[in-house]
């Protein structure tokens, strides 16, 4: 068997795995957390289905990822694609670049919370609107500038 294939079969395996930990954290958050996380309970369940989506995303592009050196280049077989390349890779773009502003809103939430910030972490719809919203607008801006001033050019060519 190929190291090419045994790297798929082991990419497979734990993207199977992420679905399945995820989901069962989604159910313990909803199901079994107690009352008292308040909003940090909602911020837990919006960051789970936005994982979920996110490993999914895997499936759907049937995407290789190739490093050398500091550089990684993402390739996408488009026979086994459910979406277009340019779909699939302004999803990637918007996917990461909110993940990672999920993690910081993740993190100021519970620095608030721990320095007794009552205001911005009590359960209010217009704070909950904003702690999930912003990760998704900074989603938004990530992909459109990747996708502006990180596009195919010549030295992307080269690299190819």
């Amino acid at each position: 068997m190929s190291l090419k294939v045994v790297v798929k079969k082991i990419e497979e395996v734990c993207g199977v795995l992420s679905l399945f930990t995820i989901s069962v954290l989604l159910y313990l958050i909803i199901f079994k957390s107690p009352q008292r996380l308040g909003v940090y309970k909602y911020l837990m369940i919006y960051l789970s289905i936005f994982e979920l989506i996110y490993a999914s995303l895997n499936f759907w592009a049937h995407s290789q990822i190739y490093t050398k050196d500091s550089g990684f280049l993402v390739a996408m077989d488009q026979k086994l694609m459910v979406f277009p390349v340019g779909m699939c890779n302004l999803l990637y773009f918007f996917m990461f670049g909110t993940s990672l502003a999920n993690f910081g809103v993740h993190f100021i939430y519970r620095f608030l919370a721990v320095n007794g910030n009552k205001e911005w972490i009590c359960f209010n719809a217009t704070r909950v609107f904003i702690w999930i919203t912003c990760p998704l607008f900074l989603g938004i801006v990530y992909t459109i500038s990747t996708y502006m001033f990180f596009g195919m050019n010549e030295a992307t060519e080269q690299f190819m």
